[in-house]
């Protein structure tokens, strides 16, 4: 089964495939794509694979370049409001909604790439989430420590101003109490030539 709608190149798809009696169902990103009659027949046929993304046509592989990621089997066929759950990742009906172990071989699913690239990387989408905010608070703790750097230079500053302006206060104050200084000289000295005079006569 097949859906045919293009799909928009590097954006994640949720797909979902479920068997349920004689029909399966094809869902993406939690809506209804297609429904298909299949018959009779048991889910546990060995002799076939399981393929995600591709499909067989006499010997003939076509298959999609894309990445997977997180690939889970269910124990039994879900129901249209789980899976709409699911693929806005919500929680697990844990009571009822088990991953299927047992009935794969050897209780593991074997995946082979038929030259198509696929990775299993659960919780990837949460692990990039988590580096991005660590990377944003980071971020965040750079910009104020800038902030408060630039403030604390900003008050240095306006200290150092301050001790200059004060400085050339001090300076003027001293030039004005020399010229006091050589003024009060000068008439120290011009009383005396006063005193002498009149101590000559």
């Amino acid at each position: 089964m097949r859906d045919y709608e293009a799909l928009t190149l590097n954006e994640w798809y949720f797909i979902t495939g479920v068997r349920e009696g004689e029909y399966i169902k094809l869902y993406r990103n939690g809506e209804l794509r297609g429904t298909e009659y299949v018959g009779n027949g048991s889910i546990a046929d060995t002799s076939r694979r399981l393929r995600f993304a591709t499909w067989e046509k006499s010997t003939l592989y076509s298959h999609s370049a894309s990445v997977l990621d997180d690939v889970q089997i269910y124990s039994r066929a879900l129901s249209e409001t789980e899976i709409a759950r699911l693929s806005q990742g919500g929680l697990f009906a844990k009571s009822t909604l088990q991953l299927c172990k047992s009935q794969l071989d050897s209780a593991e699913l074997s995946i082979s790439s038929l030259s198509t690239q696929i990775v299993n990387l659960r919780n990837l989408s949460n692990i990039l989430e988590n580096k991005v905010a660590s990377l944003v608070n980071e971020n965040d703790s750079l910009n104020k420590t800038i902030s408060e750097l630039t403030h604390t230079t900003q008050n240095q500053q306006q200290e150092i101003t301050e001790l200059e302006n004060s400085n050339m206060l001090l300076l003027e104050e001293s030039a004005q109490k020399d010229v006091h200084i050589s003024t009060l000289n000068q008439e120290i000295l011009n009383l005396k030539a006063e005193l002498a005079a009149l101590k000559g006569e």
